[in-house]
């Protein structure tokens, strides 16, 4: 399948310097701390997989943090060094955990995760044969067809209405088969120092060939689809801070980004219709929603 990691422009490739990650360098080290407080005993290899960054950029951190007498090393196994933090490095670690224990992949700007989601828009003329076969499993008339054409064409939202059992959750389940292509989903993304966790296992199907050339903060995935139904609350559509953790998780819709959210059952959610509507009146009209960090920095996402 097409994907879109042969556009150079967006910086998709592996950064080869901790300058060329787009993220606060005070974040990068705070993630090495962390991570090598969790595994006790590691090396530069296992940071490097385990953070999803260069073993070029994870040796450069390493290299300072040792100038500043938090890592030691302790030996070295083949052409790898093996590491342990110092007393000091241990209590710097200690203070950035009680703030945040992610030790994951590290995050993408909020810059390139709006470069990349604009770039991925399906911009695909949809004519009656894709249709036929993104609903080859279905029966559907041709005059049914016929509206569906123009309603995804339009890349907007779209409204499925009819009797009880005549398919619309059918229909709007294969919406994303349409545009058969692969796109691209961060791991986490950085806004103002914080983490928001976006790839969720239970929403993104991952490509079975990764590209060898793949920034690996980047997942190369299937085009996403959500379906939410009578559970659907307002909380679900904002930012939710995991207080254990210290790491925000994405909302629904940003999880959906460059693929299809189904709201099923429209107006049996908890949310009455008039709160779920005036809490997409901006998205629906700008294609831009607005979500905040729990101490007020509010920002602008696709």
């Amino acid at each position: 399948m097409p994907d879109t990691t042969n556009d150079n422009d967006l910086g998709l490739k592996p950064p080869k310097s901790p300058e060329n990650l787009g993220v606060p360098y005070a974040l990068v080290e705070d993630l090495v701390l962390r991570r090598c407080m969790l595994e006790g005993k590691t090396n530069v290899t296992g940071l490097s997989n385990a953070l999803a960054l260069s073993t070029a950029i994870v040796d450069k951190v390493v290299q300072e943090l040792r100038e500043k007498k938090e890592i030691e090393v302790l030996g070295m196994v083949g052409r790898d060094y093996t590491l342990a933090l110092s007393g000091l490095g241990q209590q710097h670690a200690t203070d950035r955990h009680a703030q945040s224990r992610y030790a994951g992949a590290c995050p993408v700007s909020l810059n390139h995760y709006r470069q990349v989601v604009a770039r991925q828009r399906l911009a695909v003329y949809v004519n009656r044969d894709m249709l036929k076969t993104a609903f080859s499993d279905l029966v559907i008339s041709d005059e049914l067809l016929d509206e569906l054409g123009p309603a995804i064409n339009a890349n907007g939202a779209m409204f499925l209405y009819g009797p009880p059992g005549t398919g619309k959750t059918s229909i709007a389940e294969r919406l994303v088969r349409v545009s058969p292509d692969n796109v691209l989903v961060p791991r986490a993304v950085e806004v103002d120092g914080q983490i928001i966790s976006v790839f969720d296992s239970t929403v993104h199907v991952p490509a079975e060939k990764q590209p060898d050339d793949l920034d690996p903060r980047w997942v190369l995935c299937h085009r996403p689809r959500v379906i939410v139904g009578g559970e659907l609350t307002g909380s679900m559509l904002d930012l939710t801070y995991d207080t254990t953790s210290g790491v925000y998780l994405a909302p629904l819709q940003m999880k959906a980004n460059n693929g299809v959210l189904i709201v099923d059952d429209f107006g049996r959610q908890v949310m009455t219709p008039d709160q779920l509507l005036n809490r997409w009146i901006v998205p629906l009209d700008r294609r831009v929603d607005y979500l905040s960090l729990n101490y007020g920095v509010s920002f602008e996402v696709p």
